[in-house]
């Protein structure tokens, strides 16, 4: 059952919470609109300004949830050795979930189709692999985990409402804006299935750094295995 949360903290958390939604999207917006405008069409001066521009927003964002961020950090530093377990063990989990979904995907559709953001990723890592390296495992699970979760969770109590918006605010806005074809949305499916972790995850542990550090666990592996290949 959904708690009631006092009415001037829904009211304070939910100005914030769409605050930083739209500071995320302007931000993205500004970036991209500051490409074009100085025409911008050196591929490696693109991905350093992408970088600079993920670590600006990363700082920003820390410094709007510090107070909570820190709260959290302090919650799991009491039991390092044991928090690092279940934090490997969860990333471990998501490695394993997106294994079988591609897998059934491909089966699925007999033709994967890498979602766009992936391929721009890959192209990216391609060119500069430590700042890839940067902006998916500092920048991305702090953006990402404040914007599409935190917001969210600052709103509602209620588990299963705050899972269920929280991955399809993620999965849509990591889709809406790409190719969109029917093979493209079956090959989009992780980007639900991983959120649906990350939700239960940061809802099991009521720590918005759990899943911040999964997230950052997971794709320093994915980032390695990329460099590995």
């Amino acid at each position: 059952m959904s708690k009631i949360i006092s009415s001037k903290r829904i009211k304070n958390s939910l100005l914030r919470s769409i605050l930083t939604i739209m500071l995320y999207f302007l931000w993205n917006y500004i970036v991209s609109y500051s490409l074009s405008l100085f025409k911008i069409d050196d591929f490696i001066i693109e991905v350093i300004l992408n970088t600079t521009s993920n670590i600006v927003l990363s700082i920003i964002l820390i410094d709007i949830y510090k107070k909570e961020l820190i709260s959290a950090l302090k919650k799991i530093s009491k039991e390092k050795l044991k928090i690092f377990v279940v934090i490997v063990k969860w990333a471990g989990v998501l490695a394993l979930a997106s294994a079988i979904t591609n897998l059934i995907v491909t089966i699925i559709t007999k033709d994967f189709q890498m979602p766009d953001n992936n391929r721009i990723l890959i192209d990216y890592f391609e060119t500069s692999p430590i700042m890839v390296f940067i902006v998916t495992t500092f920048c991305y699970p702090i953006i990402e985990e404040i914007v599409f979760k935190k917001t969210i969770r600052d709103i509602t109590d209620s588990k299963w409402t705050f899972i269920i918006i929280s991955s399809f605010f993620y999965w849509y806005f990591n889709v809406a804006y790409t190719g969109v074809t029917l093979t493209a949305l079956f090959a989009s499916t992780f980007y639900f299935i991983q959120p649906l972790i990350t939700g239960y995850i940061y809802d099991k542990y009521d720590n918005v750094m759990m899943p911040i550090l999964v997230r950052a666990i997971y794709n320093a592996f994915v980032a390695l295995l990329m460099w590995l290949v």
